[in-house]
């Protein structure tokens, strides 16, 4: 039976280690490219969420006026989280008895890249008549019936 001598500097070389290194280094790019993708497309998402907001809020201010809104276009800037988007509100005119459309368009400032699109319809009430008046009579006595 041999005997296997144990040398008191015996563990890695530095060409060893200097491998090791290296292989590690190249299973981490992959990692590295992963998470960066994956924060722009989250940066990205809450782009859209923002912009989401804008096309909303400003329907929403749109639906709730009581005042008829002319036909055209309307075009506004707004901040959310300390960005800026820009929105544009295309309206149909308003037809008594009729649905008045909104069609709204976001995008970043600065972008021509569309991030929300929105359409809602408004109904415009028809004019409220009042009855006429019955004619009132007078029996003569100069008290009316």
């Amino acid at each position: 039976m041999k005997r296997v001598k144990h040398h008191p500097q015996a563990g890695f070389s530095l060409i060893e280690t200097i491998a090791a290194m290296a292989i590690l280094a190249v299973a981490a790019i992959p990692l590295m490219q992963m998470t960066t993708t994956s924060v722009q497309h989250a940066r990205g998402l809450e782009t859209r969420m923002l912009a989401r907001t804008v096309a909303e809020n400003t329907i929403s201010v749109a639906l709730a006026q009581s005042a008829l809104i002319p036909g055209g276009i309307l075009a506004g800037t707004e901040a959310q989280m300390g960005r800026a988007f820009n929105w544009t509100l295309t309206t149909t005119p308003p037809l008594e008895g009729q649905l008045q459309r909104f069609d709204v368009i976001v995008r970043a400032e600065g972008n021509a890249q569309v991030l929300s699109q929105m359409t809602s319809l408004k109904l415009i009430p028809l004019p409220v008549i009042a009855p006429a008046e019955a004619p009132i009579e007078d029996n003569g006595e100069g008290q009316n019936e």
